[in-house]
């Protein structure tokens, strides 16, 4: 139900979309479906809740889904459940001090997960926020204390780690624009 949930929200039904999202959460409660409970909530509030509600709504969830699903021992879902938290937390607008001092305590979590495209990620996310506290000598670069672009994209380009080469540039893209700066365009050969 969620997964389908998902793509009628990708294809713009949103209100059908989050009444199946929605239906699945109510499936958990039933019992029958309880060892997909982690899978269920992480899918559910990553990409199906803030069609409908403020993103903000959406933290504590993800946050109680990580430690559930480190209890579970579901790895995977607990990592996509703190990075979710992570990054909807930095869309959301929560104060940048203390979202720098949650993701330096997440970071460590993530290590030991041991997802390398979801750590890269957060890393990523952590450098945009450090820029934005004015700790990078250059505030549209992604360089300094946690992360690195420079040697990065070359690393994301020949992995083909597309999903963190998306993340740098959604990044930088915001850094530019809050900080009123030319974008100036990027070569890859």
């Amino acid at each position: 139900h969620v997964t389908y949930g998902i793509l009628l929200c990708n294809i713009g039904n949103m209100v059908e979309g989050y009444r199946y999202g929605d239906s699945a959460l109510q499936l958990l409660n039933t019992g029958y479906y309880k060892r997909m409970e982690v899978k269920t909530i992480a899918f559910f509030y990553t990409f199906i809740h803030h069609w409908k509600f403020h993103l903000k709504e959406s933290l504590p969830k993800l946050l109680n889904n990580y430690l559930l699903a480190l209890e579970t021992g579901d790895v995977n879902y607990a990592t996509i459940s703190v990075f979710s938290y992570s990054y909807q937390s930095y869309y959301a607008g929560k104060e940048l001090s203390k979202l720098e001092e949650e993701m330096r305590s997440l970071y460590h979590e993530l290590y030991k997960l041991k997802n390398k495209e979801y750590f890269n990620s957060q890393l990523i996310f952590h450098q945009a926020i450090l820029n934005l506290r004015g700790r990078s000598s250059d505030p549209c670069l992604l360089c300094g204390e946690m992360f690195d672009e420079t040697t990065a994209l070359a690393d994301h380009f020949t992995t083909l780690d597309r999903i963190s080469s998306f993340d740098i540039h959604l990044n930088k893209l915001i850094l530019y624009y809050l900080l009123l700066r030319q974008l100036t365009p990027y070569y890859y050969y």
